[in-house]
């Protein structure tokens, strides 16, 4: 779009690289910036970058609809990226993703932020039957 184009040609945004279908790959080159309203980098997919990253790891959980671990990192980037000290709250924590994104941001950059998870922990009936016989 012309816009992009125009934040591009003035530095606002820096190409980094381009996906497995050819869309640019961009970040904001201040964090003061706001982030595009559609992101559609396949990294950011529920599908292939929630529900398959998140089956490769806890195989015979279920988890609902989770988040790509990329697009959450990429959003906290926006708003943690010059607080190394942040405190981030996911009151609706479900699969964990907050918190993980929250880790490889401090692995990147040194950071020492830290993910408070708040869940109600529902589970089916059966899996509660499950678990309470363990």
């Amino acid at each position: 779009m012309s816009g992009q184009v125009e934040a591009i040609d003035s530095g606002d945004l820096v190409v980094t690289g381009r996906d497995e279908d050819g869309a640019v790959l961009l970040r904001a080159e201040s964090a003061l910036k706001q982030p595009m309203t559609i992101w559609n980098q396949t990294s950011h997919s529920t599908s292939g970058h929630g529900t398959s990253a998140l089956r490769s790891i806890l195989p015979d959980r279920s988890f609902p609809y989770p988040k790509s671990l990329y697009a959450v990192e990429d959003v906290l980037r926006f708003c943690v990226a010059k607080k190394p000290n942040a405190v981030v709250l996911d009151f609706f924590a479900g699969s964990g993703t907050t918190a993980h994104a929250v880790m490889r941001l401090n692995k990147q950059d040194g950071g020492r932020r830290q993910c408070i998870l708040v869940t109600n922990n529902e589970v089916s009936a059966e899996e509660q039957v499950r678990l309470r016989s363990e």
